[in-house]
């Protein structure tokens, strides 16, 4: 999970685009009326004062580096001047907290894959199920996911680049927030080899990419989340 950055009001995920001092592109984790937890590669000097620009919302303002650690990411703390900053703000909150509420009244899943068509239909066909789905390109993209929301399920593919599904699916059991959710491994290798070691690290499910795979999907989380769905 992320690192505290001492900040006491709501925070709500937030995977936005965040521009820092118009020089470093990264991604958000969190936000709040108070600031923000952004991912960076980049070291910022504690206590120093940065631009932060959001451009897809359109806001603006100087923030103040709570604390930055190389691989755990920046807290920065707004520093809001204006009327037009707070309002500005608000919107960006609201529709957080809107997609928050909004996502907590439906099963949320994570599908993790390096197929890019493999994800948009999986997406499409589970959301269609009144599932709340996010995805993952590959590991070290589920484990981000993992850190910014929470999951009932998760359902990965296996042979990915960087962090495989072989290693992802044995850090999640390794996870005290995420040991105990089910989760269900899929590959277009379904011998015997790649079958155990999906079970081996820790895999509820396996199940073969082929024609019925998203059948079967479907299926087995109807059966493993009680959910009552074809």
């Amino acid at each position: 999970m992320a690192i505290s950055d001492n900040r006491q009001d709501t925070r709500y995920a937030f995977a936005s685009d965040v521009i820092v001092n118009d020089s470093v592109f990264t991604t958000a984790i969190d936000i709040s009326l108070g600031g923000i937890y952004i991912m960076t590669t980049t070291v910022l000097e504690e206590m120093s004062v940065v631009s932060v620009n959001i451009p897809g919302f359109d806001f603006t303002a100087n923030a103040m580096v709570r604390f930055s650690r190389e691989g755990a990411g920046t807290g920065l703390k707004f520093e809001i001047a204006s009327n037009v900053q707070w309002d500005r703000l608000a919107t960006i909150i609201d529709s957080v907290r809107q997609i928050d509420e909004d996502s907590t009244e439906k099963t949320t899943l994570l599908v993790v894959d390096g197929d890019k068509a493999l994800r948009e239909v999986m997406m499409e066909k589970l959301t269609e199920a009144d599932y709340s789905v996010t995805v993952a390109t590959d590991g070290m993209d589920a484990v981000r996911q993992m850190n910014m929301h929470p999951f009932k399920a998760v359902v990965t593919g296996l042979f990915m680049d960087r962090i495989d599904g072989f290693k992802l699916i044995g850090l999640i059991r390794e996870a005290p927030d995420h040991k105990d959710k089910p989760i269900i491994a899929m590959s277009g290798k379904s011998d015997k080899l790649t079958v155990n070691h999906a079970m081996r690290a820790g895999a509820n499910f396996f199940i073969p990419k082929n024609d019925s795979l998203l059948t079967e999907v479907l299926k087995t989380l109807s059966i493993i989340l009680r959910t009552g769905r074809n």
